[in-house]
């Protein structure tokens, strides 16, 4: 059971990093057309929005295998692991098997 949490969690840690912000904006200057692509820069910082996305993605599919309160205990406990050790949650992408199975022993316990 905390095999196929770990590899949830994985997945929904790999989800919520690779989130960028991406918009298109086209601008009419008489008859000319210009297309501007705008990427979000990479930030050092873990965006609200990351963060509550990495939550919410990790209680939704942590709860075939534990109730919603601990869920959502154990994914807050694993973002603040992250997110102390990675504060650039760009990097947080880098995590191994082994790092991610020694930050949730202590968040499933």
């Amino acid at each position: 059971m905390r095999h196929g949490f770990i590899i949830v969690l994985v997945a929904t840690l790999f989800a919520a990093c690779n989130n960028k912000n991406k918009g298109t904006d086209t601008t009419d200057n008489t008859g000319t057309t210009t297309t501007t692509t705008t990427t979000a820069p990479t930030t050092t910082a873990w965006p609200d929005s990351t963060r509550q996305a990495f939550i919410a993605d990790c209680i939704a599919n942590s709860k075939n295998n534990m109730s919603d309160e601990k869920a959502r205990e154990v994914c807050n406990c694993m973002q603040g692991k992250i997110e102390t050790q990675y504060p650039n949650y760009a990097d947080a992408a880098t995590l191994n098997m082994q790092q991610i199975n020694e930050m949730a022993k202590d968040c499933v316990q």
